[in-house]
């Protein structure tokens, strides 16, 4: 089941300019406010309607401005769960989940059979006669999802689903939806602004910025090493420095104030260089690639471990001036390695491993 997604759409202000295909296993959309996530799901459902391009869904057009295709959203068989759910007030549970079936030419045998199976699949039995304002957040999501998916749509947008639940809620219902996306075998389209929470759904990450594709392919490929910038941020990186390059395996960290060594050649591009708090380690001593001293600006407590903020200096063991026009790295530590720390007398030595340090560009520029 494959989408295929090739679209533009102007505002003032404003472009989005993507183009991408995805099948079968969740791809999850990240990007800023404003970067043009929500936009490409109204587009892909036909609620927004592109200024070019083409939608394609399982060999099916739904849009082609140049050959004039725009098919309406009740004939595109797309699922759509709204962040607020948006489920008819005055509709009961039942009504809610049936109402797609209303625009198919479906027997009242078979919109019978589909309303019995998602009651008991979404577990909302004995709720089928009450009306929204009578459930709970996490009620009114399952009824939103199952009306998704009683269309049996081939393919299933949802847009930051769990952004209206509390923490403990919020958990529960993504375990139901990786339940349910599990039996799933159309496209899906999952926008969060949850890193973890894109990470444990989706498979494969699009990454927008300003209305242009920051990054695109598997989770991992995209977390081991971001293409660019904003990828680098918003899949959490916290350690990042502008940088230049010297050679096939070295580049210079502006910000941090040091040279470092590469495992592989950084794209000639290039113009910043990052590593992620959790693979930075205190090394015994000096010596060795990509080995610094170091003192200790910040600690930080986290639920669970430290953050430890390190300057790149060993000058002073613990420095309480103001940092302005520094840039400080990140280290991700448990207790108990914290605890050995604090011990060790200064200088302390960082090592910022060379297999773990990647080179990252900026993002596209912004279509004209």
């Amino acid at each position: 089941m494959e989408l295929s997604v090739d679209i533009e759409k102007r505002f003032p202000g404003f472009s989005l300019q993507v183009s991408f295909a995805t099948a079968g296993e969740p791809l999850g959309l990240l990007g800023a406010s404003g970067s043009g996530k929500t936009m490409i799901l109204r587009s892909i459902a036909g609620i927004v309607t592109p200024d070019r391009g083409r939608i394609t869904l399982n060999g099916r057009v739904l849009f082609d401005s140049e050959k004039g295709i725009n098919l309406p959203s009740r004939q595109r068989r797309v699922g759509f769960l709204f962040q607020d759910y948006a489920v008819f007030p005055h509709m009961t549970v039942a009504e809610n989940i049936l109402f797609g079936l209303h625009y198919l030419d479906i027997p009242q045998q078979e919109q019978r059979r589909r309303l019995e199976e998602k009651i008991v699949q979404f577990q909302l039995e004995g709720l089928a006669d009450r009306f929204p304002g009578q459930l709970s957040g996490g009620q009114q999501q399952r009824v939103a999802l199952a009306r998704a998916l009683s269309v049996d749509p081939d393919a299933l947008l949802l847009d930051e689903p769990f952004s209206a639940l509390d923490n403990h809620l919020r958990s529960q219902m993504e375990s139901e939806l990786l339940k349910t996306l599990s039996d799933y075998s159309g496209a899906t389209l999952f926008v969060t602004h949850n890193l973890d929470e894109a990470y444990r759904v989706c498979q494969s990450l699009l990454i927008l910025s300003k209305g242009r594709v920051s990054a695109f392919g598997s989770k991992k490929g995209i977390f081991q090493a971001p293409p660019t910038i904003t990828a680098a941020r918003l899949t959490g990186c916290k350690n990042l420095s502008r940088a230049r390059v010297l050679s096939s395996d070295r580049l210079e960290a502006l910000d941090w104030g040091c040279t470092l060594h590469l495992a592989s050649p950084p794209p000639p591009s290039s113009v910043y260089v990052g590593i992620r708090a959790r693979h930075l380690r205190i090394a015994d001593g000096p010596g060795g690639v990509n080995t610094f001293p170091c003192r200790l600006s910040q600690v930080i407590d986290m639920t669970e471990g430290k953050t430890v903020l390190l300057e790149l200096t060993g000058d002073a063991p613990f420095d309480t001036s103001p940092t302005e026009g520094r840039t400080r790295l990140s280290l991700y530590m448990s207790e108990t390695s914290w605890n050995r720390l604090t011990d060790r007398p200064f200088p302390w030595w960082v090592h910022l491993d060379p297999e773990q340090l990647f080179a990252a560009t900026d993002d596209p520029d912004r279509p004209a």
